[in-house]
């Protein structure tokens, strides 16, 4: 049976790019320790909210690079998945500050200079809110189920 016959009428979405290279990850069984090199700044971040089920849910655990290289708006891309900082209002009607984890589904230019607007894959529809590059926290680079 040829599995291409399971994709017909499927159609490729974008996806984040390949960031880190193949070699450039190792793993030490005695020390049981992975390594990537040339990733500086790595910060773990634990989702609070389903939006971005089923690739991620409520307690896994998101490795994100904040290597200004990996965070370069010039290279940035729809399909990546970033880590941004954002104004959000609670359930309870109170402005507080949170960190967002979705996927660029548009980059543009306005007057205020380089944005992107983001989508969470459980979501229906966009964030409102463009994300400037002083919001950017961090660009997704594994998750840990």
């Amino acid at each position: 049976m040829c599995i291409k016959k399971f994709f017909i009428g499927t159609s490729d979405v974008p996806s984040s790019r390949d960031i880190i290279r193949h070699e450039d990850i190792s793993f030490d069984e005695n020390t049981e320790t992975i390594t990537i090199k040339n990733v500086r700044g790595i910060r773990l971040v634990r989702p609070t909210s389903k939006s971005m089920d089923p690739i991620m849910d409520i307690g896994h655990t998101n490795i994100f690079s904040t290597s200004p290289e990996y965070l370069d708006i010039t290279k940035l891309g729809i399909g990546d998945l970033i880590l941004h900082e954002q104004l959000v209002r609670t359930a309870g009607g109170i402005m507080r500050k949170a960190w967002i984890n979705h996927f660029i589904v548009k980059i543009g230019s306005d007057k205020d200079g380089w944005y992107c607007r983001t989508k969470g894959l459980n979501n229906l529809s966009a964030d409102k809110w463009k994300i400037r590059e002083e919001d950017l926290r961090g660009i997704t680079i594994g998750v840990i189920w």
